[in-house]
């Protein structure tokens, strides 16, 4: 998909943090805007321009951007969501992460699931994927490196990606996953709290 977007997208994400509306995010976030509630009719055009703003000092990139725009919307922004330049998914890894994700911030795998099954949605099975993963993606933020690991394997099997979060939510919904700060350990180097993200 827009494989030659794909490098300058990896690019855009990982060298600026989310509160850059240079990150892809601002643009990401700005199409689901209106994709999921069809409020914002101006959205999709200033998405792409955020995305293009990104690039703003880069011909190729842009040029690219329009190529890959020209493919149809969701075309772009499928590759926007799942741009992981050559990073190798590793589903082993994501289940560290998504662990951590559960104890730091376990509203943002809900979020991320609740988005990616919505029932009755006017938005696309796509948009709703887009959407999950977006949410995913967010409660990962401080971390290019783990974010950039979500959108590789998400690229290749996002069926499983979310049913790992899903089992990481379930068992902190449950009271099956409790940290070992909770039940008395003290910080140190083996504790997944300092282990991840990196």
């Amino acid at each position: 998909m827009c494989t030659d977007s794909q490098l300058h997208l990896d690019w855009q994400w990982n060298v600026n943090p989310w509160s850059k509306q240079d990150n892809p995010s601002s643009a990401l976030g700005l199409f689901l805007c209106g994709a999921l509630s069809g409020d914002y009719p101006h959205s999709s055009d200033h998405a792409f321009r955020w995305l293009l703003y990104g690039q703003r000092q880069n011909a190729a990139a842009t040029a690219s951007y329009e190529r890959c725009l020209a493919q149809g919307e969701l075309h772009l922004y499928s590759a926007v969501a799942g741009a992981a330049g050559d990073r190798v998914p590793d589903f082993e890894d994501v289940l560290i992460h998504l662990e951590w994700q559960a104890y730091a911030d376990p509203l943002s795998l809900d979020r991320a699931l609740s988005a990616r099954t919505a029932g009755g949605s006017e938005a696309s099975a796509v948009v709703r994927d887009i959407a999950a993963l977006y949410n995913l993606l967010q409660g990962a933020s401080i971390s290019p490196n783990v974010c950039q690991l979500y959108r590789a394997c998400w690229q290749v099997d996002p069926d499983r990606l979310f049913a790992a979060a899903q089992r990481m939510l379930d068992g902190i919904k449950s009271g099956r996953m409790l940290h070992p700060y909770l039940l008395g350990a003290e910080p140190a180097p083996t504790s997944l709290a300092n282990v991840v993200p990196r």
